[in-house]
Formats: C-alpha cells, structure tokens, sequence
C-alpha cells in the first residue's frame, strides 16, 4: 500500500512539474515571439522614417498659452535616430548669448532637442547639465485615466507643483496640466532632487510636455521638459 501511494505521489508530481515546464516553455516561446515582433516593427519604422530633418518647433511663447497641439507620437524614438555621447560633446556649445545652442523641433509627433548635427537623445546627462530636463512622467499607471483625459499633447504646457510634506518623498513634486484638476504624475526622483531646492528658491520654470502615446507593452507614457525660464525663452 506504501509503495502505492509513493508511486501515486511521483506519478502525480511528475505531471504537475511537466505541465509547469510546459508553460514555462511556452512563455519563453510567447518571449522569442514579441521580441521578433518587435524587431520587425523597428524595421518598418526605421525604412519609413523620413529623410528630412526635424521641422522648427513653435516659440517659447506658444507653449506658454498652450496654442499648441499634435498628435500622439507615430513611434518610439530610439538611440540610433540620436547623437552618439561623443558627438554630442562636438555638436553642443554655448553661444555668445550664453546659452546652449539646441534647439527643439518637431520629429514623428514629438518635440525633441536638436542641435544641427542632429538630434540629441533625450535622456542625455549632456541636457541637465545645461539646466534641460527631459524625462517621462513617474506615476503615470496610477493616475492613468487623468493622464489620457488630460490636455499634455506634444508643445501643451505642464504645471509643477511642490508636495514637500508628501510621506514618500519630501522632494516631490506633482505635474498638472493646465486645468490642475489631479495631478497625472511625478516628477522621478533623481530630476526632483535636483529641482526642488530650486523651486522651493523661487526660481520660474517654463515646463511642457514633449511626448505622449502608448509604449510597446500599451503602458501609456508622457513626458516633460523643464527648463528656467530665462533659458527658455532664448532657446525655444
């Protein structure tokens, strides 16, 4: 009867651990599947990306009265459409006017930093160094309706607002449009550490929205730009 119940047992065991293998053989399958998927999207965008170069964006005073609106970006910018870092250290200098000579230009529905060499990646530690921060809204999963509902097109201006006495971060800082209903997410923590001493001084911000869309794996994303003022209005 004992031998019974151990072969009952291993039989039973052996057929969970198979139908465990299984599935796992079938998400690596289902894995392999969306990679080449995704592989041959990037082809397609890459054959159909135009040739000619991004178009000026609208002025600095445009995104301030929010008089400005695009679509949802057409597709992911990736780093082979940008400046390596090393030619971005030849591209990016300061003018006689004291400021950075990029500018931001419209490219596939989204606004990005370009010098005439070509486009500088966003996330490039060349811009915050020039007091230019891009990055992607924090949060947007879980004020996801907001954010779909909200007005942050592409050239829309955003809002920053201070949450000092949030529990989670005391260098939190909230992002609004211009309706200031909710907010539709934070600014990541790195960029506010960095801004928040600013804000809390004082200091004008021009902040606007540059991308917005749905990522690959239909996560909805939107990003920002934040730049003092001053700059902005040379630059833009």
């Amino acid at each position: 009867m004992t031998v019974f119940v151990i072969i009952a047992f291993l039989v039973i065991l052996g057929i969970v651990l198979y139908g465990e293998y299984q599935k796992d053989l079938d998400r690596k399958r289902q894995l392999v599947e969306e990679d080449k998927e995704r592989e041959r999207q990037r082809a397609s965008y890459r054959a159909k990306q135009e040739t000619e170069p991004p178009t000026p964006s609208p002025t600095a005073r445009k995104f301030i009265t929010r008089k400005v609106s695009a679509p949802p970006v057409e597709r992911p910018l990736y780093a082979e459409d940008c400046l390596t870092s090393e030619q971005e250290k030849q591209a990016i200098h300061v003018t006689n006017k004291g400021v950075p000579n990029i500018e931001f230009k419209t490219w596939q529905n989204r606004l990005v930093p370009t010098v005439p060499e070509g486009i500088v990646n966003p996330h490039s530690r060349s811009l915050y160094k020039f007091g230019i921060f891009i990055f992607d809204v924090h949060g947007v999963y879980y004020h996801e309706q907001a954010a779909r509902e909200a007005t942050n097109l592409p050239g829309e201006s955003a809002k920053l607002v201070r949450e000092p006495n949030n529990p989670h971060d005391p260098n939190a800082i909230a992002i609004y449009d211009t309706n200031e209903v909710v907010p539709l997410g934070y600014v990541n923590k790195q960029n506010a550490k960095r801004l928040a001493p600013r804000l809390d001084a004082g200091e004008d911000f021009v902040a606007f929205f540059t991308a917005v869309g749905d990522k690959a794996n239909e996560d909805f994303y939107s990003q920002v730009v934040v730049m003092n003022r001053k700059l902005a209005e040379e630059i833009l």
